[in-house]
């Protein structure tokens, strides 16, 4: 059996040849009365003059078409130029399905394995490394005025702050992300 849009077109033994009113061809796919009528009404699935359905031709006319959707008759919200959009068979529509399955497992590896990180994640990492970097820059004056007070050579003043600042450097560098 292959599923078109939830429709089951197999081909089952007692099938092959067969001649089926709608409601019946409904059944055998897997859908209602109502949207097997609205395939003989586009033009899709052809009746004999009997009004029955040749199930062998009807499937595999459903297979061949664009893949229609079960309610045509809603209003469109996309306005603008149609000449874009462009019509799509359905064994497009599952490569292009499949194409962004894949995509989007890989993106899950990657993150499980530690390549790649949510956006918000890394954001508040660097936003807390950044504030650390900072506290420890601002806490050097605390620390060292005292002595910085006392002495008077500008040389061993400047020796002491560039020390106090190159440990406050060494222990953000130590910090893991």
């Amino acid at each position: 059996m292959i599923p078109v849009r939830g429709l089951f077109l197999g081909c089952s033994g007692d099938t092959v040849g067969k001649k089926v009113t709608q409601a019946e061809f409904g059944k055998i796919i897997g859908t209602s009365r109502q949207y097997v009528s609205k395939l003989v009404k586009k033009g899709v699935i052809s009746v004999d003059e009997d009004g029955k359905i040749d199930v062998t031709k009807a499937k595999k006319a459903i297979k061949d078409v664009s893949v229609p959707s079960r309610d045509n008759t809603r209003k469109s919200k996309i306005t603008g130029d149609h000449s874009k959009l462009e019509k799509l068979t359905y064994t497009e529509i599952l490569k292009r399905k499949n194409i962004e399955q894949i995509k989007l497992l890989k993106l899950q590896c990657k993150e499980k394995e530690g390549e790649l990180v949510k956006w918000d994640d890394a954001k508040n990492k660097v936003y807390l490394f950044i504030r650390m970097v900072r506290d420890l820059v601002l806490n050097i004056p605390d620390r060292v005025s005292p002595i910085l007070a006392a002495e008077k050579d500008p040389r061993k003043i400047n020796d002491i702050l560039a020390m106090e600042l190159r440990k406050a450097l060494e222990a953000a560098a130590k910090h893991e992300l």
